[in-house]
């Protein structure tokens, strides 16, 4: 309990001393070029590096790089880690992020996790979605698990972030016993919360991320200057900017070169989910890289091809808050 304490001392202030990420400007944002810790450092490191990983705005890499996180902190400072993250998710998408973390935390300590997921399963309610109670007609009536619990929270979740727990559960290596305890544990506590049926476990989160992260350890870029990437899977696109985003890290004197690389990038339809072909624009998340690098030769690459690409120009100038980057009424959305 002392330890539990601490943690929370600790995280308290760094919480006082934030406004949640609704504050952060675009430029406030910073793309990753590799993980963000070297070692696990100690407590007061941890919520320092949840907001490193949530300052990258690109959430195919965002979200993987929190899972890989996740799967390696002490699990002295897990707890720690997943009051962080969720905190700096705010509103946005808080159930996806649960469920993402909830499942790693079950697999590695179930008992701590099944704590956490019998306080979670209080904050469930409005799980159609606050702006989806636009009228009484024809909707299914507000239902909240703790009306208490949700007033004096950040956030409310639905019931299938939950869903991961079991799955975290069944990948553990505690004892078969305990698993069979937990299990039964759980679906004693859907049912009693729901009154139904879970329907189908959520699937587990693709091995792709894996070797996303693998590419922000030690990723090489020279398969990007000698190949063509013709998947249009997400963690592949993701993947893809990841190993751009080494190339211009290494070398930044080489941005306009990248640049023509990712221009002359043409995705194919995938065959896990097809999506028309069609060819790759700068992201804005290279370019604030880039800004951020080295803003002259991107100013400098931006004037060069103001004709040919005026939007990537313009948005390398807002980027950079130069003349002509506003002479356009359009916002620069970045953390999705």
């Amino acid at each position: 309990m002392k330890l539990v304490a601490v943690c929370w001392l600790l995280l308290v202030p760094w919480a006082q001393a934030q406004t949640l990420r609704l504050n952060w400007k675009p430029t406030d944002f910073q793309p990753l070029t590799e993980l963000p810790w070297k070692d696990n450092g100690e407590p007061q490191d941890v919520p320092k590096i949840i907001e490193r990983i949530f300052r990258e705005p690109n959430p195919a890499i965002r979200y993987p790089v929190l899972a890989e996180y996740l799967r390696q902190v002490p699990m002295l400072h897990f707890a720690l880690a997943f009051d962080a993250a969720v905190m700096l998710e705010g509103t946005q998408k808080p159930s996806e992020v649960v469920a993402r973390m909830l499942r790693i935390w079950a697999e590695r300590d179930p008992q701590a996790a099944w704590e956490r997921t019998q306080q979670l399963a209080r904050l469930v309610g409005f799980e159609e979605g606050v702006l989806q109670y636009d009228s009484w007609k024809g909707r299914p009536k507000i239902q909240v698990q703790d009306l208490d619990a949700l007033r004096v929270s950040r956030y409310w979740l639905g019931r299938h972030a939950l869903l991961t727990f079991p799955i975290g559960v069944e990948a553990s290596e505690v004892p078969k016993t305990k698993k069979l305890r937990l299990l039964k544990a759980f679906a004693d506590l859907w049912f009693e919360k729901f009154q139904c049926w879970p329907g189908a476990i959520a699937a587990a989160y693709s091995k792709d991320e894996q070797r996303l992260t693998d590419m922000l350890r030690a990723g090489s870029y020279d398969q990007i200057r000698q190949g063509v990437v013709s998947s249009n899977e997400e963690m592949s696109t993701a993947a893809f900017e990841v190993r751009l985003r080494r190339w211009l890290f290494e070398h930044p004197e080489e941005g306009p070169e990248i640049m023509q690389r990712l221009l002359h990038q043409h995705w194919t339809a995938g065959p896990v989910a097809p999506t028309p072909e069609r060819n790759t624009s700068a992201s804005r998340d290279l370019l604030l890289l880039w800004s951020q690098l080295d803003s002259k030769s991107l100013l400098a690459w931006s004037e060069s091809v103001e004709k040919t690409m005026p939007e990537t120009t313009w948005m390398a100038r807002c980027i950079m808050n130069v003349p002509g980057g506003q002479s356009h009424a359009r916002p620069l959305a970045f953390g999705h």
